[in-house]
């Protein structure tokens, strides 16, 4: 039974060891620097994404504002024609 609890200790030993490592500030650091490249890199993809997004939307509005200027010349001239025939 001895030999178990020797086994534990030895176990919670390396653990503890191990997070001490991981608490040290270099290893924070160097953790940080890649957590925030990651959150860049992140960043720049998402706003490459709404640029393009953009420039999708942007084509299809000019698309169909053009396509309103046409309905509404079709009703203009539609409405001269009912006015002509009511004259």
């Amino acid at each position: 039974m001895v030999a178990g609890s020797a086994a534990v200790k030895r176990v919670t030993s390396s653990n503890s060891a191990y997070v001490n490592t991981k608490l040290t500030p270099f290893y924070r650091l160097h953790q940080n620097r890649i957590s925030a490249q990651r959150f860049r890199q992140k960043k720049k993809n998402e706003y490459e994404q709404l640029k393009d997004t953009l420039g999708i939307v942007q084509a299809e509005n000019e698309k169909l504002k053009g396509k309103v200027e046409e309905l509404a010349k079709m009703v203009k001239q539609r409405q001269e024609v009912i006015n002509q025939h009511e004259s």
